[in-house]
């Protein structure tokens, strides 16, 4: 059976009306349910169907719900609230709306990657090899960090009225999560992108270190390595013969994966609801570990983003490759440029359709245009009426 679903902003429902946006979603597009940010970065975003102003911005990484600050109690961390959310709930406001629609919400959760939780706490931010705290990004293998994600869970979960929750960077950060525009100057390659994303905080030290590894001598190794490519460019073999030619390296990832792996089931045990996971990064920059986590998590969701249907059913066809349940995959599919026709966007979930996929997710309503929505809802119909005749 078909499911779909529309990335949405709460600042675009709040303030084009509740009620009009939620009923617009169900009616008219055809959505079984919104993913709904209620944890969100730094943004600044065009808004071409919103009376008025066009550009609105987010200043500062936030939640947009009012959270139950007992829940905070274990850790350091602590919410930091949107003012759109202080003298009001918009989530709750929001859900409120689904459910009298019969539409399902999700939590769209950004937890990680937070540049004002990694401002306020440097010490809980990823370390890189230099001593740099990188700008973004929470290291998931700080136990502050561990205790502020499952908290923010259980507040989703128990007090949002949402029937999901989708997390988006509950992972480690890869290099190059900046917030400003970014100054590099030489050509990292892809292994010097991996050298630079190892984070050797306290956490990660300790976890490596239970597992007997010398992590005096992997750093002095990640040093000398990422100087020489500083001189001389990245080596030519690739990532995985670098990895599968230096055990510290290797161990050092395996750790990684089962920080982010461990970290899903503590998250999942806790709120013990339906939980996605977005595959956004990979193995060795970002410490996911497929095989592992789809044990865990419910769903899994890809990015299949393309205006070619055979691009974008190719990104599925390699994901449901490798998955042992192909039925948990939700493709992720852009509602924007480069999608130029109603032809297109039809063609484009069709022929992710005929890959065995039945979930699609579209990013995103408030950066959409009204000609590209009416699209959308025309190609969610088209895969509807074919998914309908096959199971005659």
């Amino acid at each position: 059976m078909i499911h779909t679903t529309m990335w949405t902003y709460p600042w675009d429902v709040i303030d084009e009306g509740v009620d009009r946006v939620i009923g617009f979603l169900k009616e008219e597009v055809g959505l079984d349910a919104i993913s709904l940010s209620t944890v969100y970065h730094t943004y600044d975003q065009l808004r071409t169907h919103i009376p008025g102003k066009k550009l609105f911005s987010g200043y500062e990484d936030a939640i947009y719900f009012q959270p139950q600050s007992e829940l905070y109690q274990g850790t350091k961390i602590k919410p930091h609230v949107h003012p759109m959310a202080r003298d009001q709930n918009p989530v709750r406001i929001i859900a409120e709306a689904c459910r009298a629609r019969g539409l399902e919400l999700i939590s769209w959760t950004v937890p990680l990657h937070n540049h004002y939780m990694a401002r306020q706490h440097p010490d809980c931010a990823l370390l890189g090899v230099f001593g740099d705290r990188y700008p973004g990004c929470l290291c998931p293998a700080n136990p502050e960090v561990r205790e502020y994600v499952r908290g923010l869970s259980l507040d989703l979960a128990t007090n949002c009225g949402v029937q999901m929750i989708e997390y988006e960077s509950l992972h480690y950060m890869g290099f190059g999560m900046f917030r400003n525009h970014a100054k590099v100057g030489v050509d990292l390659g892809a292994v010097g992108s991996l050298l630079m994303s190892l984070c050797f905080c306290d956490g990660c030290v300790q976890r490596a270190a239970d597992r007997g590894m010398d992590v005096g001598e992997l750093k002095r190794q990640v040093e000398k390595w990422l100087l020489d490519i500083f001189e001389e460019g990245p080596p030519e073999r690739s990532v995985e013969e670098f990895v599968a030619d230096e055990p510290l390296v290797n161990e050092y990832i395996k750790m990684r994966a089962d920080v982010v792996t461990s970290l899903a089931a503590e998250v999942k045990e806790a709120v013990k609801m339906p939980v996605s996971f977005l595959y956004m990064g990979n193995y060795h920059n970002n410490g996911i570990d497929r095989k592992p986590t789809e044990k865990i998590v419910d769903w899994v969701n890809v990015l299949c983003y393309s205006g070619s249907p055979e691009e974008a059913s190719q990104r599925a066809q390699e994901t449901l490759a490798g998955m042992d349940d192909p039925s948990m995959l939700i493709c992720g599919l852009n509602g924007h440029n480069p999608i130029d026709s109603a032809e297109q966007m039809r063609d484009i979930i069709t022929a992710i359709y005929e890959t065995g996929a039945r979930r699609f997710s579209y990013y995103n309503y408030g950066m959409i245009s009204r000609r590209n929505l009416r699209w959308i809802a025309e190609a969610i119909a088209a895969v509807r009426a074919l998914d309908a005749g096959a199971e005659e």
